[in-house]
């Protein structure tokens, strides 16, 4: 039997004929075996792009995995990154190339990070605020949990502070910034891991003056920014800041209608 050309046309046109993305995810089940991830959210997004992933679900479009745990997607014409979230769960993402395709995921338990702020002299450093992202890799995106990209929290009385729902075994950057100390970074905490301990710097105090040109009149109000610190000039058009990180620092200063020359 000879088709008709046009009905052929018309079949690979067809939903049926279409290139599919199908993935299907998996969660953990009351009896420890892998369950269907009914309600997870699927998201693709190209591979070119920078590996920092945003599973932000106001800015990715997503897709409800059925009952069965499964989306159908238009297959990707470039290699991309398929991003699997789901409430309680940590995230996970694979790497497909263009074409359909079946791809797997399973979600696993999210884990916390937990450790403790202190000062370069080792004292507990109480409410500094502590930011967490996830190193970057050129093959894993750089995502953290399900709608956050990065994230902050506070150090108690203590100096103590926990990040939950991470991603097990991912390894995270974490800063703590205080008003009376300069800032401390750790690198490649792992989450699920031991407790960490970021200690801050020490600091310095800079301090100088602002004005106009021509005349050298003081110039107040005006917004002074020396590394992570920032600070506005007072009547005299003086300014000062405190813990400032040792070294090399920008120094910005902006005010409406002037231009800073320095």
């Amino acid at each position: 039997m000879r088709i008709p050309l046009a009905l052929l046309v018309l079949l690979a046109a067809s939903p049926a004929f279409a290139a599919v993305l199908t993935v299907e995810v998996t969660v953990p089940g009351a009896d420890g075996d892998p369950a269907p991830g009914a309600g997870a959210l699927v998201s693709v997004h190209p591979a070119a792009r920078p590996v920092l992933v945003a599973v932000d679900r106001r800015k990715a479009a997503a897709t409800v995995a059925d009952e069965h745990g499964r989306v159908a997607l238009a297959a990707p014409s470039e290699p991309s990154i398929v991003v699997v979230t789901k409430d309680g769960l940590a995230a996970a993402w694979a790497r497909v190339e263009p074409g359909p395709r079946l791809v797997p995921i399973a979600l696993r338990a999210a884990v916390s990070l937990s450790g403790a702020a202190r000062y370069p002299d080792g004292d507990p450093l109480p409410g500094a605020t502590i930011t967490i992202s996830a190193e970057r890799t050129v093959d894993r995106p750089a995502f953290l949990r399900a709608g956050e990209v990065g994230f902050t929290t506070g150090s108690d009385e203590e100096g103590r502070f926990t990040f939950p729902g991470l991603v097990p075994g991912r390894r995270y950057r974490l800063v703590a910034v205080a008003d009376d100390a300069a800032p401390g970074i750790l690198r490649d905490a792992t989450a699920g891991g031991d407790d960490v301990e970021v200690r801050a710097r020490a600091g310095s105090t800079v301090s100088g003056h602002v004005f106009r040109l021509p005349g050298g009149q003081p110039l107040a109000g005006a917004k002074v920014r020396i590394g992570p610190r920032e600070t506005e000039t007072d009547e005299k058009g003086e300014f000062r800041a405190v813990a400032v990180p040792e070294g090399d620092v920008a120094v910005d200063v902006t005010s409406p209608g002037c231009l800073f020359t320095g």
